[in-house]
């Protein structure tokens, strides 16, 4: 008799927690940015003297270092960087296998992969041993990926992966900062770093190496692999930040003889300096050269255009061109003007761009690191400077990867230029690749028109021209733009094939728009969300407390309340204490506009409203674990009556298995209604269509239904009504009724407001499904009307 109770609180405590892994499932974007726990670590510098001799020549040219308070502060933040490039010299020895036979199948073939490192300074040895220079530890993720950035720091371990169409390798560095006065002066680090290596037991030729640690179908073939602490690292970083001095270089080497199986050719990397670095205008000479007389005359530019001459550029430089895609635009002039194939206006293509169509079609622009500073000159007029990095994108990289690209090469140009708000040109000077202080490569001029003239000639938000400096440089003038995105609209047609007047469903798609106000209303809206949330949660703990006062003042027999009734609305109160994820409905605007959403959390009343939507989580969960506490107590006093009496107690089994199989039943009722009434707007090109995307746009449709199903938490005690034959009244008309009010009224307010376009899968191909979309006006009120016939059901059934 004493393990029954114990059976019953501890059934009890595991249907909590798989409401808790529930709550997890019914969110599962929330994982986008979970970070794995990360244990503390001692970092020893045991190889100082070690460092002290491989270093050598680097170290004879320190400076003594002046005092710094922020020196480990600062050296953290400015020389960690993150997606450089790097390129390995050709000697035979690779750094690491890579497996392409995946690539062979991509539309862009066999070459379409990038070569990424990313490194970080963990921390700073505040003992002094020299005067000249500062002990720290680094690590340091290298690979080759398709589309995978290395964006995040690794975990402390030193390891190689392989996948098909990844490799990576971690390295841990140990070695010392200086400061240096040559080439300007400069910032050096040198490093002893240990790794897990990709070897075998000979040396082998590349190609037979890849070949032997090949991916197999349905197979992963990890290479064998050896530790090895001989790894020489030096990175160059310039003193300070301008148009020509923001270069991260540097090299690395293998300790071991050539004849060694750890042994690898030289690796050179390349970045600039981040967001942490201040950017020193002063390019003006340079300037004179590409835009004097100001504003230069872009033939580009058509007269009846009227342009942007508003004083605050700044605002509009971060909002349409920062982090934005451009698209290069087809020339007449470019057509067989150019002798160097190899170029693609200022500039240079790799080998896999040149096996490519040399044409525009195959490259984009992105923007990055953008800085801006406003001022008024010796006239009284606005004007701003800017400095930008401009790289060229080829069609087969991901967008997203791209934009956190920081490696300078061929295929980039850093410009430095100016804007007046009277004239409506921002021109520009720009540098290739990485540029010395000689300025050399600074052959190129950029200018920026923003149009504010819209019609059906002109859809531009944003033009510009890159032209050589030089009269007699061969370049050919490059053009882009960023097109205002069109509206969506779809006009299907229901009238039959065999009709005369029957045609073909007509569709047109766009992307959201920013507008001047846009920001501002975004703040209002989820301030407005955030305090409903908090007015639900009220509602929901006023519900709960008075079916607890209902059980300790009635009679009634309690112990026939469906405890799995009682925990499904739990599962809306654990989602933030868990995570992220929103309660009760997710915030359109997020997904639509991430970065600015990003960015909004920093507000403080975001945070507020934050804790207290937490603090009445927990006590909402609280106050549901009473209540499922009280019912399972209401069960152990019954077993005291006798085994007869324990023959009538509700039985939990068989309401999970009916209600389980009613919500599969109802999912898969609605994706076959879905998929029934889908409208096609347009048909997806292969290449978007795969085994992987089929299941996202599952998981996608299991994620909206999952998050529904609180609105129909009274299905398992109408469930148990029926298989108990109970007559008595054990819940409380306040708190089943209260509880689907306020069901009811999420979905009144999901319907009444603005809708938001969320993403989707295919990179712009997508189907309209709106026939019987949980999340559509049609949806909300078959929700809302099905959560009000259970309760009238229970109401019925208590009568």
């Amino acid at each position: 008799m004493g393990t029954l109770p114990v059976m019953l609180h501890l059934r009890s405590l595991s249907m909590l927690w798989l409401l808790v892994f529930f709550s997890f499932a019914t969110s599962f974007t929330a994982f986008e940015n979970w970070d794995d726990d990360i244990p503390s670590v001692v970092y020893t510098y045991n190889r100082f003297a070690e460092i002290q001799e491989k270093c050598g020549s680097v170290l004879s040219s320190a400076s003594e270092l002046k005092p710094d308070d922020n020196r480990s502060s600062r050296i953290k933040e400015e020389l960690s960087f993150v997606n450089g490039d790097w390129e390995q010299d050709s000697g035979g020895a690779p750094l690491m296998p890579f497996d392409d036979k995946e690539m062979h199948r991509s539309p862009a073939g066999p070459g379409s992969f990038l070569k990424l490192a990313s490194f970080w300074v963990v921390d700073v040895d505040p003992v002094r041993r020299t005067r000249n220079m500062v002990s720290l530890s680094g690590i340091m993720e290298i690979g080759v990926t398709a589309r995978q950035p290395f964006s995040y720091r690794p975990g402390w371990s030193p390891k190689f992966r392989k996948d098909p169409g990844l490799s990576s390798m971690t390295i841990l560095f140990e070695g010392v900062y200086i400061e240096s006065e040559e080439n300007g002066g400069e910032w050096l680090i040198c490093l002893l770093g240990t790794s897990m290596m990709p070897r075998t037991n000979q040396f082998l030729p590349s190609w037979e190496l890849a070949d032997m640690y090949g991916y197999k179908f349905g197979e992963h073939h990890q290479p064998p692999l050896i530790q090895d602490d001989q790894i020489m690292l030096v990175l160059r970083y310039n003193r300070t930040f301008s148009l020509t001095t923001g270069n991260i270089t540097g090299e690395m080497k293998s300790l071991h003889e050539k004849s060694d199986f750890k042994y690898f050719d030289g690796v050179h990397l390349s970045s600039h300096l981040g967001l942490h670095s201040k950017y020193q205008f002063g390019a003006e000479e340079l300037l004179s050269k590409a835009c004097s007389p100001y504003p230069y005359q872009d033939s580009l530019v058509d007269e009846e255009v009227i342009l942007f001459k508003d004083d605050n550029i700044c605002d509009t430089l971060h909002r349409y061109v920062s982090r934005g895609m451009f698209d290069i635009m087809p020339s007449w002039k470019s057509v067989g003007s150019n002798d160097d194939a190899n170029k693609l206006g200022p500039f240079i293509l790799n080998g896999t761009a040149k096996d490519m169509d040399s044409g525009s079609n195959y490259f984009r622009l992105n923007v990055q690191n953008l800085r801006c500073s406003q001022g008024i000159d010796e006239n009284n007029s606005n004007y701003a400077r800017v400095f930008a990095l401009f790289r060229v994108i080829q069609s087969w990289e991901d967008e997203y990867t791209s934009a956190d690209r920081t490696g300078l090469s061929g295929l980039t140009l850093s410009a430095e230029g100016i804007w007046r708000s009277s004239e409506g040109q921002l021109c520009m000077v720009g540098c290739l690749g990485v540029v010395e202080t000689s300025s050399q490569r600074c052959n190129s001029r950029i200018c920026l028109h923003f149009p504010l003239t819209f019609s059906i000639t002109q859809g531009t938000t944003v033009f510009g021209t890159i032209t050589s400096i030089s009269d007699t440089d061969s370049q050919t003038p490059l053009w882009f733009e960023k097109k205002t995105p069109p509206d969506h609209i779809t006009s299907p047609n229901k009238r039959s094939k065999e009709d005369p007047l029957y045609f073909n469903p007509v569709s047109l798609k766009a992307n959201q728009i920013h507008y001047d106000k846009q920001l501002t209303n975004m703040v209002l809206r989820k301030t407005f969300e955030d305090i409903l949330r908090v007015l639900l949660l009220i509602i929901a703990i006023v519900c709960t407390g008075s079916q607890l006062q209902y059980i300790n003042h009635c009679i009634d027999p309690f112990s026939y309340i469906s405890l799995v009734m009682i925990y499904i609305p739990a599962v809306d109160y654990i989602s933030p204490l868990i995570s992220n994820g929103e309660i009760f409905f997710k915030w359109k605007s997020f997904h639509a506009h991430r970065n600015q959403s990003y960015e909004m959390m920093n507000y403080d009343r975001f945070r507020f409203l934050g804790y207290v939507i937490k603090v009445l989580s927990l006590y909402a969960l609280w106050l549901t674990s009473n209540l499922g506490k009280k019912v399972s107590a209401t069960r152990v006093r019954q077993m005291g009556h006798g085994l007869k009496q324990q023959s009538r107690l509700p039985n939990e089994k068989k309401i999970v298995l009916i209600t389980c199989a009613v919500h599969v039943f109802g999912f898969l009722v609605t994706h076959v209604i879905r998929e029934m009434n889908a409208v096609e707007t347009v048909p997806a090109p292969d290449k978007f269509v795969n085994e992987r995307s089929k299941l996202l746009e599952w998981l996608k449709e299991l994620d909206a239904y999952l998050l529904l199903v609180p609105d129909f938490f009274l299905l398992p005690q109408i469930v148990g009504n029926v298989l108990w034959g109970n007559k008595g009244k054990p819940l409380r008309k306040f708190y089943y009724m209260g509880l689907t009010c306020l069901r009811v009224l999420l979905h009144i307010y999901d319907y009444v407001r603005d809708p938001v376009l969320l993403e989707n899968y295919y990179g712009g191909f997508d189907r309209q499904k709106k026939s019987l979309d949980l999340n559509s006006k049609f949806g909300n009120i078959a929700v809302a009307v099905i959560a009000i016939l259970l309760a009238m059901t229970v109401y019925k059934q208590q009568k």
